[in-house]
């Protein structure tokens, strides 16, 4: 008799431990480029935590709740450098990640990366806010000019959409959240830049 019972509990446990293998397997299979990966942390309704929160790894007091339509992720300060700001917007179908850097009082640059799952494309957008009298919104050869006042050039907006894509948030996933892919393997994701870089669509 309790040769059975102990075979039965041996049974039940490999049968456990098989599902949650091909659940993992499953998960991980479907998640094909690290932005997959952020949405599906925070939004997963089972109890089975196969990644790190998102809100964990940007250190937000705020996270997704199974009946949230969607939640915005506040990044902690110290993540950040002086007169930054960063927030992620997530629900089930959309995440975007927005950086707001003051250069001069009343003056921001903002960098809006916005992903699709169902085209698995981050999209960049960069402009600048000028808040000194009624907000003016510059884009494009507008933003290089306004930035030149400042003594800021392409070359400096490059390298700041660099440092907030490539380290903000996919340096601090790959740090905290998942090591399955990194700079060098974004799965099949494909980023499509501003047209104030004149860099086009990149596919990785």
């Amino acid at each position: 008799m309790k040769k059975k019972a102990f075979l039965l509990v041996s049974l039940v446990a490999i049968v456990i431990v098989v599902g949650l293998l091909g659940y993992r397997w499953s998960v991980r299979r479907n998640l094909k480029n690290p932005f997959d990966e952020m949405v599906y942390s925070e939004t997963q309704s089972t109890k089975v935590t196969l990644f790190t929160p998102l809100s964990t790894v940007v250190n937000s007091d705020r996270h997704f709740k199974a009946d949230d339509d969607f939640v915005t992720l506040n990044y902690d300060s110290d993540l950040l450098n002086g007169g930054e700001l960063m927030y992620a917007f997530m629900s089930k179908s959309v995440l975007s990640f927005t950086y707001d850097k003051e250069i001069e009082e009343g003056i921001k640059l903002v960098i809006v990366y916005s992903y699709s799952p169902d085209k698995t494309t981050i999209t960049q957008k960069i402009y600048l806010s000028d808040q000194t009298g009624e907000e003016t919104i510059y884009k494009g050869e507008e933003l290089l000019e306004k930035l030149s006042i400042y003594g800021k050039d392409v070359d400096w907006l490059e390298s700041t959409s660099q440092k907030v894509l490539e380290e903000y948030i996919l340096g601090l996933w790959f740090e905290k959240g998942s090591g399955r892919y990194s700079l060098e393997n974004l799965g099949d994701l494909k980023i499509q830049y501003d047209e104030v870089l004149n860099k086009g669509s990149h596919e990785e």
